[in-house]
């Protein structure tokens, strides 16, 4: 089946269903104290290989209140131009430097390409009051390209 239709098969579908299915109840009280919900979800990457592996460039020049002392904007302090920066005021305070994560970010596969993936999940809720619940999550994520398995609560 090609791709294309199958997401126009599911999207049609989630239309068509929607208005038949009532989120809430019109009650004001719960019949039920208990709720119980599974679900699942799924990814199917489609030839996301492209991408660039970089990190920020360097952020733009200004003047610090030091005199003839200047710096640069920078997003983070741990990677790229920011973790430099940082480590030249660290190292001159006499301070140890802070590792960049550089190399953690661009030689991450998981973080640089998209992954196919499929997750169930398992929500258990107990109402004590009108406004008051508690409420216990599970996911379970299965990695398609190493078949591992990740619980998350």
């Amino acid at each position: 089946m090609d791709f294309r239709l199958f997401k126009i098969i599911a999207l049609v579908s989630c239309i068509t269903v929607a208005p038949l299915l009532s989120a809430q109840s019109g009650k004001a009280a719960r019949k039920y104290k208990w709720e119980i919900e599974i679900h699942g979800s799924g990814f199917l990457k489609d030839d996301a290989n492209g991408g660039v592996k970089s990190t920020p460039p360097a952020g733009t020049s200004f003047a610090t209140i030091t005199p003839n002392v200047s710096s640069r904007a920078v997003s983070s302090f741990l990677f790229g131009d920011g973790n430099a920066l940082i480590n030249q005021v660290l190292v001159g305070q006499g301070l140890n430097p802070i590792p960049s994560l550089d190399g953690a970010i661009l030689n991450n596969r998981f973080a640089l390409e998209r992954q196919s993936n499929i997750g169930v999940g398992l929500r258990v809720s107990r109402y004590i009051g009108r406004r008051i619940w508690l409420d216990w999550t599970n996911e379970y994520d299965f990695d398609y390209d190493h078949g591992s398995f990740e619980i998350n609560v």
